[in-house]
């Protein structure tokens, strides 16, 4: 593992996962095989045995299901938490505890770096994109998936509730935001699409690590969302009392520019 210098915040993230490791692979969105398919479905990646750094790796969710469709594949996932990456699916792959600002890793070495639910916990943004160019081959590309609200009233609500329920998170982005960040960083957006997941509230809050206090707020707070809020996001309570309803995910697919 490579140590890494704790700042303030990035010490918070580092605990908050730390605390989620040893149940993150029952709870996570992200650990569902089939939604796993759809990402690496995105890329269209020539070369026989391509590298992949994951940024944000957690327990290698990625790892399995990029091996299976790129056999012969080199992967390495990049995580501030030492025990989610203890926690992680290794096989022959590397794992390192680092900061996604400065990946220990060599220049224009990988064809794709993954970014999946990342990017609201980076501090500088732009320059871990310029990161993500820097350890990508000229003909790579870089794949960002990152929890995103709707316009007006859901942004608006969306930004409340995430206040709530993941406080450390630095950043709310919108679609529109990733795409700026990404051409700040270098790179033109090629493909861009929205993944619409339906979750049930009890359980998002649940394994968010919340105090019981937070954990009413957050109900509190899909409670008395806007009526634009639950039309738009298929708001259904449930006879237990829950509440079900769609979350959106953007993939950004992007490529250095020339």
């Amino acid at each position: 593992m490579v140590p890494i210098r704790e700042r303030r915040q990035t010490g918070q993230i580092h605990r908050h996962f730390d605390l989620r490791a040893e149940t993150y692979g029952e709870t996570s969105t992200w650990t569902h095989q089939k939604r796993l398919g759809r990402i690496i479905d995105l890329l269209t990646i020539q070369r026989d045995a391509p590298s992949f750094v994951d940024v944000g790796a957690g327990i290698g969710t990625m790892r399995r299901p990029l091996l299976d469709r790129f056999p012969g594949a080199r992967y390495v996932g990049v995580d501030l938490s030492l025990r989610m990456l203890q926690q992680a699916d290794r096989g022959t792959s590397a794992y390192a505890q680092a900061d996604a600002h400065a990946l220990p890793l060599l220049s224009h070495s990988f064809d794709c770096v993954l970014a999946r639910q990342v990017m609201h916990y980076l501090e500088r943004p732009v320059d871990a994109i310029l990161e993500f160019r820097r350890v990508l081959r000229a003909d790579g590309g870089v794949l960002i998936i990152q929890g995103t609200p709707l316009s007006g009233d859901d942004a608006s609500w969306w930004k409340s509730v995430m206040q709530v329920a993941q406080p450390v998170r630095q950043h709310r982005w919108t679609a529109a935001g990733l795409r700026e960040v990404l051409r700040k960083g270098g790179f033109q957006t090629d493909v861009e699409i929205t993944e619409t997941v339906r979750i049930k509230l009890h359980d998002w809050l649940g394994y968010q690590g919340l105090d019981p206090r937070s954990i009413r707020l957050g109900r509190l707070l899909h409670q008395k969302a806007p009526a634009s809020v639950k039309a738009s996001r298929n708001f259904k309570e449930l006879d237990d009392g829950d509440i079900e309803f769609d979350v959106f995910f953007t993939m950004l697919l992007a490529t250095p520019h020339p």
